[in-house]
């Protein structure tokens, strides 16, 4: 047992040097602008705060695309043979690949947020800042479990968008040739019908009237059993995607 997990330990290594460069990149921007915005005055530093924002797009989109780069790189090194040959199950090299892209996607969008609120807070004049409603925010207990609840649904969608990139480009395996166009269609067709199955379900849908004039009351009872259906809607068909690329890796087709 302990050897399996130093093994897994290894591949999660070099899952994780794979995705560095990606990682670093948002890291760097986000505390190069947020130093600058920071240390800097005048209009320039407010017009820093819609790019430092938007690194939050640059830390989803970047793991989306190194999940496809480095199984495609290593399909092109023939690394990959590689890796088949070793003493481990598909289910530790693709558990290691999933473990690396989540750590990438999490530390870039907190790094990424926490800069921006540390900027914004910064530029904001502090005459405009309602302390004690601030104060009230950050020591209500609901809003850290509402923020916990879409967290953890952009999570599990971008586990769901992991799982299917991995999938989708071992289905596209059957064919060299059409590789990529069989992968490009997998994943968007995986996603096109995980769509379709949960509308049929009703699952991630917002069902009830706005009608309350509660905003607490709205979220509490409509928007949060949507966001709680619609994560573990998508944990399901990552797990589901999960399974079925760790089935088909471990055949060792020969392509």
């Amino acid at each position: 047992m302990h050897s399996k997990w130093k093994m897994f330990g290894q591949l999660y290594r070099k899952d994780m040097h794979q995705v560095l460069p990606e990682l670093l990149l948002v890291i760097i921007l986000s505390v190069a602008m947020n130093l600058a915005i920071l240390l800097g005055s005048g209009i320039m530093t407010q017009l820093l705060i819609g790019p430092t924002f938007m690194l939050f797009g640059l830390a989803v989109l970047l793991p989306l695309i190194s999940s496809f780069k480095t199984f495609r790189q290593e399909w092109n090194n023939k690394t990959v043979y590689l890796l088949m040959s070793l003493p481990v199950s598909g289910g530790m090299i693709m558990g290691s690949r999933l473990l690396a892209l989540v750590t990438q996607f999490v530390t870039g969008t907190i790094v990424v947020g926490v800069g921006a609120l540390l900027a914004t807070y910064h530029i904001i004049p502090k005459e405009l800042i309602d302390m004690s409603a601030l104060h009230s925010l950050l020591s209500n207990a609901a809003a850290y479990k509402y923020l916990a609840v879409v967290s953890l649904s952009g999570l599990a969608y971008m586990l769901f968008l992991f799982c299917n990139s991995l999938f989708s480009q071992i289905v596209g395996r059957i064919s060299r040739k059409l590789s990529g166009w069989i992968t490009l269609g997998a994943f968007i067709a995986v996603i096109w019908g995980s769509q379709k199955v949960l509308e049929l379900i009703g699952i991630g849908q917002f069902s009830g009237t706005l009608s309350e004039n509660n905003a607490e009351v709205i979220f509490q009872n409509i928007v949060m059993p949507a966001f709680t259906s619609y994560t573990i809607g998508y944990l399901i068909f990552a797990l589901l995607l999960f399974v079925g690329s760790v089935i088909i890796y471990d055949r060792r087709l020969e392509v």
